[in-house]
């Protein structure tokens, strides 16, 4: 017999991987980035500024001044067009036999739409909306006897608009994740 067990609902169970979408900012991704590493991380930090008054100092309130947000996964795939998005910029050409990647020089960065798609153990959906980001401009190359894998991160952007063009509210300007109940 297990002691200290709390009660759960196994339906809520959540294990391994996704699918990560990429594509252009403003519409819905369906480029998938191929085989990633089991681990996606979605970091959130709100930096908040607190209001004291009086004497002793009570705090009275607190705002947020920044929002900020990233979204990290490690891609097993070899792949020039994924190596472009990661760094937020890139020249990508091709000739006869080679697809080729420049590098060097932008002054800006590219902007991108994720959706990340977990499916859990009860066969429903975890689905992740980042309606608009930018590669973070980091991208490491490590060639070793385990399988090569390649960071993508993201960094979170403000939008005005969904994928579908409708506006934004306050509150609402990052991301969406929905559960499938």
């Amino acid at each position: 017999m297990s002691f200290n067990v709390p009660g759960y609902d196994t339906s809520r169970l959540s294990i391994g991987p996704g699918i990560l979408y990429i594509g252009p900012e403003g519409s819905e991704p369906t480029i998938d980035v191929g085989a990633v590493r089991s681990g996606m991380t979605i970091v959130t930090t709100r930096e908040k500024v607190d209001i004291y008054q009086g004497i002793p100092r009570s705090l009275i309130e607190t705002y947020t001044v920044q929002e900020t947000g990233t979204i990290s996964i490690n891609g097993l795939e070899w792949n020039i067009d994924r190596l472009a998005e990661a760094l937020g910029a890139g020249s990508i050409s091709s000739d006869a036999s080679n697809k080729i990647f420049e590098f060097g020089g932008e002054i800006t960065f590219s902007k991108v739409a994720l959706k990340f798609v977990h499916t859990k153990p009860n066969n429903k959906t975890l689905t992740f909306k980042l309606w608009r980001g930018r590669g973070s401009g980091e991208f490491t190359f490590t060639f070793g006897d385990d399988p090569h894998e390649f960071p993508y991160v993201f960094d979170m952007l403000l939008a005005a608009t969904d994928w579908d063009s409708n506006p934004l509210a306050i509150g609402k300007q990052l991301y969406k994740i929905e559960e499938q109940i």
